[in-house]
């Protein structure tokens, strides 16, 4: 993985980060944002290190005995894994939000 790839990833990150507390609020009413973003804490902190850990196995398995770095199929694997658990929770994702609010 070179370091443009891993700088894309950061900031891909970072930005869905950044912005899920946003268009989580946006929905949520007033009463209840305290719990909306307790939710939000608890996946990012329990999804991150799951993450990790898959995307770990993946590229272990794809590492050959005594090889430095796995094989460039490793790092599409783990992206297309990655990228198909994204998938099913599209509508999570801060524009599914925002769209399904519109209900004018």
């Amino acid at each position: 993985m070179d370091i443009s790839s891993t700088k894309l990833l950061g900031f891909g990150v970072g930005a869905f980060s950044a912005v899920m507390p946003q268009a989580i609020l946006a929905v949520t009413p007033p009463d209840q944002t305290a719990a909306s973003m307790i939710v939000n804490q608890v996946v990012r902190s329990v999804g991150f290190p799951v993450g990790s850990a898959v995307s770990r196995l993946i590229l272990a398995a794809h590492t050959a005995v005594g090889a430095f770095a796995p094989a460039e199929s490793g790092y599409s694997t783990a992206a297309w894994t990655a990228g198909s658990q994204m998938w099913p929770h599209r509508s999570m994702l801060p524009a599914g939000i925002i769209e399904q609010t519109r209900w004018f």
